[in-house]
């Protein structure tokens, strides 16, 4: 009796410790995947707030925190060189000791390269088309190429720049804040393809989390040049529950239209001795846990949010 007693009351002590902490009370999230943003590796001077050569010392004690959890895999939100094709090797032989699936989004300082190897940044970071889509229980997970329609990623002269070059100036002449070099659009393939995506989605009663470079939201200068027009877009799929980016090495997060826009920090930028997250996946919201400079998110689902 007296062992009984013991046991109900230590359980009672655990049930306390977990609402006190503030963690999920109902149970073990279904799965988790790990997050990571600008490694932006050169071997080059640090400028300004950019370490370039300690970036790949951040990766490394990123990844080993990353390691110690069950993770279904891994995203690096894009610009994981700052210049040079081969600054990619020493990253992604980091990246290589992973226990999980990396999967590699494709950012603006990957074709910081010479203008004839552009052509084969995709394909070197395994996504040759620059987007595609997984899925893991009832989530649908999107990677998207925000450099799809951009200066920076085709080869000058090439009819892919003269089409953005056009795009470029349209939004300078519009004074656009975004209207930078180092921006890019989704174009129409891409976007009937996500359309494809998210409508299976709705249908099929899954959440849609995407994964971008560059931002959506907040209009801040960074945003994709066309980033009113994937807003839409998403905004007509309730499956949308996330869209998760890089390129904005402050980080942030805004709530619109119930669509959770999180911006990841910079680890190129990082202070503390990393900056990524674990994302725990639960029936009702994704818990984002940060460590070092990232912060610490909970995404609730459409519907399920309280305050």
């Amino acid at each position: 009796m007296t062992c009984l007693r013991y046991l109900w009351l230590t359980f009672l002590f655990v049930v306390e410790c977990i609402h006190v902490c503030g963690q999920p009370s109902d149970g073990v999230p279904l799965f988790s995947f790990g997050l990571v943003a600008d490694v932006q590796y050169a071997d080059a001077e640090q400028w300004g707030k950019r370490d370039y050569r300690g970036s790949l010392k951040r990766l490394e004690a990123a990844l080993e925190i990353l390691n110690s959890h069950h993770l279904a895999f891994i995203v690096h939100a894009g610009d994981l060189i700052d210049r040079d094709y081969r600054s990619f090797q020493a990253p992604m032989s980091i990246f290589g000791r992973s226990k999980a699936p990396v999967h590699f989004v494709i950012g603006n300082h990957e074709f910081a390269v010479g203008d004839s190897l552009k052509k084969s940044v995709r394909k070197k970071l395994n996504n040759p088309r620059g987007y595609y889509a997984f899925r893991e229980g009832k989530m649908q997970f999107i990677l998207v190429d925000a450099m799809d329609v951009s200066l920076l990623g085709s080869q000058k002269n090439s009819r892919d720049f003269q089409r953005a070059q056009r795009i470029h100036e349209d939004l300078k002449e519009a004074g656009a804040n975004n209207a930078h070099e180092w921006n890019g659009a989704m174009g129409a393939r891409q976007l009937k393809w996500l359309k494809r995506k998210l409508r299976r989605a709705d249908r099929r009663d899954y959440k849609a989390v995407l994964f971008s470079h560059l931002p959506l939201l907040p209009e801040n200068g960074l945003q994709l040049w066309n980033n009113r027009e994937v807003v839409s877009l998403l905004n007509a799929h309730p499956s949308v529950v996330a869209f998760i980016s890089g390129h904005h090495h402050e980080g942030g997060y805004v709530n619109v239209d119930d669509i959770h826009h999180l911006t990841l920090k910079g680890l190129v930028e990082a202070t503390a001795s990393t900056a990524c997250a674990v994302a725990d996946v639960f029936p009702d919201r994704i818990v984002v846990k940060g460590f070092g400079d990232q912060k610490s998110y909970t995404l609730w689902f459409p519907g399920r949010q309280t305050q």
